[in-house]
């Protein structure tokens, strides 16, 4: 796999650049010898469509994945149709930001990690996974290194309580949420709290923790959220 960081300096511990268009390097590193080199961002003063060209440019570099702040719809609509996944990150170390993506997707062992599982019931791992991720009554916490399970209560604006779900997981050190599905809306909200969600959770919270395991939920972005789930939104109208 080969994943691009948009980064401020052509030094390993250069940070990441939000701005992907107007970045001054791209670093590509290929996972699987970990080498990484470093190019020139071409479109960086460009004074218009440098995020659709900088688009093409990685992806005829073979970029798998970008590692970013926030592209532009047109360069997103280059990078989807050239099948580039778009993980967005707050400003870290560039090379801290692909370990990141690697521990997520690849379960480092030893790598402490929080799961978060919206729940039908309270008591564990044997609760039916709830649908309804913000309406809930409890969340089941997995702990990756520990396995130690224990029960968020869902003290969230949607059950009369204050702040939003992905406010809560981030205050409890969530990493990862496991759910059915999702409305767009939820989707970029979890983004900003640097959680990542994966969609297709069903039957018990130990099947989704073993779904995900295996690799068989999908990561939530904006063309699997459903727009059936918009009312679990914090917002009820439907946004086009």
């Amino acid at each position: 796999m080969k994943i691009c960081v948009t980064t401020k300096d052509n030094a390993p511990e250069a940070e990441t650049n939000p701005h992907f268009g107007r970045c001054v390097y791209f670093m590509f590193v290929d996972t699987d010898t970990m080498q990484h080199e470093f190019v020139k961002n071409p479109f960086a003063a460009e004074s218009q469509g440098a995020g659709v060209r900088a688009a093409q440019y990685i992806a005829d570099h073979g970029a798998d994945v970008l590692i970013s702040g926030n592209p532009g719809p047109n360069a997103v609509s280059v990078m989807e149709t050239a099948g580039i996944r778009i993980v967005k990150y707050p400003e870290m170390k560039a090379m801290e930001a692909v370990q990141k993506f690697l521990g997520i997707n690849n379960i480092v062992k030893g790598e402490n990690m929080k799961i978060c599982v919206p729940s039908m019931g309270k008591t564990g791992l044997e609760d039916q996974v709830g649908q309804h991720f913000g309406k809930v009554l409890n969340y089941i916490m997995y702990d990756t290194e520990t396995s130690e399970v224990s029960i968020l209560p869902n003290t969230s604006e949607h059950n009369g309580g204050v702040g939003l779900p992905p406010e809560l997981m981030s205050k409890n050190g969530v990493d990862i949420m496991l759910c059915g599905g999702l409305g767009t809306k939820a989707v970029a909200m979890f983004e900003q709290y640097g959680i990542e969600v994966f969609v297709g959770a069903q039957g018990t919270i130990q099947n989704a923790l073993d779904a995900w395991k295996e690799g068989k939920l999908q990561k939530a972005n904006m063309n699997n959220a459903c727009t059936t789930h918009e009312h679990d939104d914090h917002h009820s109208h439907h946004h086009h």
